[in-house]
């Protein structure tokens, strides 16, 4: 009985459009989450369209109150896209993303290309070896290869050979090259590696 009080009471309307009240939603998601400008925009324009499906009105008006409130939160630096982008690029270079598995995560984010250029390339300058050091990240996130724990590590040779080639396949599916792969999966000091790859 409870169950059917709740589905028949009414679903609140949201307030009528205006500039105030995106501001307000800006500000509680900001409060929650650090989106990108592009990110941000989708937000804003779902509730856009829930308050016109309530209230009616025109989607370009409620677009051009979007735009006006994404201007005053890039004038007073609480959104810029390009501080977002060294931050994201960053902690997915430490979680051991590979570089195709970056473009394809920031794309989602809606970040500009050349944003994306820049804070890879600044992490190029910074690191001997950027993939091979977040492909090692990768080996030792996901205990393949030399980092299983060795009360994981197969006893027989046939079963040795089985692992190692899923693990080969693993660390090829998440973006990096066979090459890069064989180096991470074969090689006895994880830790040395990654090291002089100059990783975390």
């Amino acid at each position: 009985m409870a169950n059917d009080d709740r589905k028949k009471r009414r679903v609140r309307p949201p307030p009528k459009l205006s500039k105030a009240y995106l501001r307000r939603c800006a500000d509680t998601h900001l409060k929650r989450f650090w989106p990108s400008v592009a990110q941000l925009r989708r937000v804003l324009l779902r509730r856009v369209d829930r308050c016109i499906a309530f209230h009616g009105g025109e989607r370009e008006e409620g677009a051009a109150l979007v735009e006006a409130v994404l201007a005053d939160l890039l004038a007073v630096e609480l959104l810029d896209d390009q501080r977002f982008t060294v931050a994201w690029i960053n902690d997915l270079h430490r979680r051991g993303i590979s570089r195709r598995a970056m473009w394809a995560k920031m794309a989602t984010k809606g970040v500009d290309k050349s944003l994306v250029d820049a804070a890879l390339a600044a992490l190029d300058e910074r690191v001997e070896d950027p993939e091979l050091a977040r492909a090692c990240a990768y080996v030792r996130r996901r205990r393949l290869g030399s980092a299983r724990p060795p009360h994981r590590q197969p006893a027989d040779p046939e079963d040795r050979r089985k692992r190692r080639e899923k693990d080969l396949a693993s660390v090829c599916r998440a973006g990096f090259g066979f090459g890069v792969a064989l180096q991470v999966i074969d090689c006895d000091d994880l830790a040395a590696l990654q090291q002089r790859a100059g990783g975390d």
